[in-house]
């Protein structure tokens, strides 16, 4: 629905969300109704996997993929809100 926003989501809102990317660190999004991309970091993707921190970036990206895959739509919570250089946020 409507334009996008460059305002930063609440901390604690809960949003809809497409995967855009997936990197060794987590998974990027983009939450609908605004602009700029979150971070959801591998600590907060899931309860269901773990990964060592001597695993590869290909093994952690390969982990990370057993959960969500780029495009999938996800519920994402905004845990903070912390713009870094690209304006992203952690979620």
């Amino acid at each position: 629905g409507g334009p996008a926003t460059d305002d930063p989501p609440e901390e604690g809102s809960v949003h809809r969300a497409t995967v855009k990317q997936l990197r060794a660190f987590g998974v990027f999004v983009e939450m609908q109704g605004y602009r700029r991309w979150g971070l959801v970091h591998l600590s907060q993707l899931s309860n269901h996997w773990e990964s060592n921190r001597e695993d590869s970036d290909e093994q952690k990206i390969e982990a990370i993929a057993g959960v969500v895959s780029e495009g999938e739509q996800i519920w994402v919570k905004v845990v903070e809100v912390r713009p870094d250089d690209n304006g992203r946020m952690r979620i």
